[in-house]
């Protein structure tokens, strides 16, 4: 166990011998060869002591006076009955190498204090975001999709709520972009300490400031709401994780979040289900789109790889398939499906209700 020590004059106790040495006596030496009395003792507990035969450490209350020896022109530190010789510490790399460990390993202690301390969402929600907290929600995110299971009773921190798995991937996100702050703070900080050059500058600098998370602090990105009006839109992505900003009849996403937050108003304003792989491949074989996107896939694949690369993870890689993806996506390449064939143009309704009709078909 770490040595203490305790002041029997002032009654301060749990102090670190770092502490004396180098905070708050710098220029004094504090030597472990005990041949003065002292006000400072030693014990290796983290309770105050209730009694006294310990050794004691030469060090004193700060009411000292410099004294010189006129005979050998010593310089000591002195209160008229204990007194020690000063060290003039040589200011060198290794000392402020040393230094600056001490400040950065408080400041990665308070990194981590943040990181556990929790989340709480502006919806009020609030999540436990220990490294187990997260590999929690992590997990519970993997066997839900691996059983197809699309909502859960999740138990927050702040008590019991229902959320569907896109709701939780969110959650997920967001702590993300939180524990990714606290390296991001933690890091600023160390450079900060780097940057210093002085004993003084190093103790008193102050790592308090930056830790704060807020989770709409990029919202600049504007998400089409359509007809709906913004009260109903902000409702919406709240109970989703997805936290706007609103500026008149603009609702504002940070740039991260805006895929998922279109395709949270999309999906609420066609109002249409998810629908299984088996019932969306069903859909494109009975409207024929199947053979034209079949066509289309090899020349995108050196038109155009990323575009590719998304419709190929989209058609071979999602459990369920949403319609305004599904729709988006055949309005980004109609142009092309109607030069291959131009029966393929259908309207909005025409494609919903061959989306209905897919998700009743018993496959």
């Amino acid at each position: 166990m770490t040595k203490l020590y305790y002041n029997k004059v002032t009654n301060v106790f749990g102090v670190s011998y770092a502490i004396l040495d180098r905070q708050e006596y710098p220029n004094a030496s504090i030597s472990t060869s005990l041949t003065t009395i002292g006000d400072w003792i030693a014990y290796e507990q983290t309770d105050k002591p209730q009694t006294l035969p310990y050794q004691t450490v030469v060090e004193g209350i700060p009411t000292f006076d410099e004294v010189t020896d006129p005979e050998t022109n010593e310089v000591s530190l002195s209160n008229g009955t204990q007194s020690w010789i000063i060290t003039n510490k040589e200011v060198n790399e290794i000392l402020l190498s040393s230094l600056r460990k001490e400040v950065k390993d408080k400041i990665t202690n308070k990194r981590w204090e943040v990181e556990v301390s929790g989340l709480t969402f502006p919806n009020g929600i609030s999540v436990k975001t220990s490294k187990d907290d997260q590999d929690r929600i992590l997990s519970v995110i993997i066997n839900a999709e691996r059983n197809g299971i699309t909502q859960i009773d999740f138990k927050a921190d702040s008590g019991w709520t229902t959320v569907t798995i896109f709701t939780l991937k969110q959650m997920a996100k967001e702590l993300t972009y939180f524990v990714q702050h606290c390296f991001n703070t933690e890091k600023f900080h160390h450079q900060a300490v780097d940057a210093l050059t002085t004993p003084e500058s190093i103790y008193t600098y102050d790592f308090s400031n930056n830790w704060t998370y807020s989770s709409t602090a990029l919202n600049d990105k504007t998400v089409n709401i359509y007809d709906k009006s913004t009260i109903d839109i902000v409702t919406l992505l709240y109970s989703n994780f997805i936290f706007p900003t609103v500026d008149g009849s603009v609702v504002l996403v940070s740039e991260q979040t805006y895929v998922a937050a279109q395709a949270v108003i999309d999906k609420d304003y066609y109002g249409m289900a998810d629908i299984l792989p088996t019932q969306f491949y069903y859909l494109l074989a009975k409207s024929g789109l199947d053979n034209a996107i079949d066509t289309l896939l090899p020349p995108l694949k050196t038109e155009n790889l990323a575009k590719y690369s998304m419709y190929k993870s989209y058609l071979n890689g999602a459990r369920y398939y949403e319609f305004s993806k599904a729709y988006h996506m055949y309005l980004d390449i109609k142009a092309k499906i109607l030069v291959v064939d131009e029966n393929l143009d259908f309207t909005l309704q025409q494609l919903k209700t061959l989306w209905t009709e897919a998700s009743e078909a018993q496959l």
